[in-house]
């Protein structure tokens, strides 16, 4: 199927216990819109959701890499992608706070945003640029510079305004944290990557973004997906922080053991 030839494509391969679901191999290359107007996306849900409980039922610790992700769209197919607006002539930025943040790239870090060196714009100039905003049911994406960072916006900076060096990802038909999750993933960074050294040019065009392959699943699938994910990252956080109470537990100790 296209989403083994894909996942095939990643360099270094990913350590997975992958099992291929040979039963719907006959829907590949179909999107949703064309197993609709064929008549056949119920009959592809039944047996998708058949597939799932078996699966579940043998492993309940099952991630699933193909629950409709067996359907492979463009970013296009279920999303809008818009750009964000440079100031314009003769107007500049403040770090004095108002009512109206500006974010940037270089304010993109960890998935969200970092506030510390957030700044801000007056209302005279948020008049002429309010159209380019970004809300906390958005995802950003850089464009320029760093490019290809990916992720949320926090409630209290929604509809912020936005830099040319960006885009935001909008009216979203899939849930918000589980692309966010594949566009931080290698299937989509290596296509982003690709898209920017095969135009020659320093800057992610807005159409390209639009042509970006991502995995597609049942929404409940998506959420059970995301769930795990964030399951895993907390227990990564606690292990962390577990690691370094102990590395301060030791150099305490051995701090007591030099003054004794």
């Amino acid at each position: 199927s296209k989403t083994k030839e894909e996942i095939d494509k990643l360099t270094p391969k990913p350590k997975l216990d992958i099992r291929w679901k040979v039963s719907l191999d006959k829907y590949t290359g179909l999107n949703r819109a064309m197993m609709s107007s064929m008549g056949i996306l119920k009959q592809f849900w039944n047996n998708k959701a058949d597939i799932i409980h078996e699966a579940l039922h043998t492993s309940p610790d099952t991630l699933f890499l193909d629950s409709d992700i067996f359907i492979l769209d463009e970013i296009n197919d279920i999303a809008d992608v818009l750009g964000g607006k440079r100031l314009p002539k003769g107007h500049s930025l403040t770090k004095q706070k108002t009512s109206f943040p500006y974010i940037r790239v270089t304010n993109f870090q960890n998935n969200t945003i970092n506030q510390e060196n957030l700044q801000f714009i007056d209302k005279k100039t948020h008049e002429v640029i309010k159209k380019y905003t970004i809300s906390s049911n958005d995802l950003y994406i850089s464009i320029a510079g760093s490019i290809g960072k990916v992720g949320v916006i926090p409630s209290n900076l929604n509809g912020a305004n936005l830099t040319e060096n960006s885009a935001k990802i909008c009216n979203m038909e899939i849930e918000k944290k589980f692309l966010n999750y594949q566009l931080n993933a290698p299937l989509c960074q290596q296509q982003i990557l690709k898209l920017i050294t095969s135009t020659n040019q320093g800057k992610l065009a807005l159409f390209r973004i639009k042509e970006i392959n991502i995995l597609m699943s049942s929404i409940n699938e998506q959420k059970r997906i995301v769930s795990k994910i964030e399951e895993l990252f907390s227990k990564i956080d606690s292990t962390k922080q577990s690691l370094e109470q102990t590395k301060l537990q030791l150099e305490q100790y051995r701090y007591s053991l030099l003054r004794s």
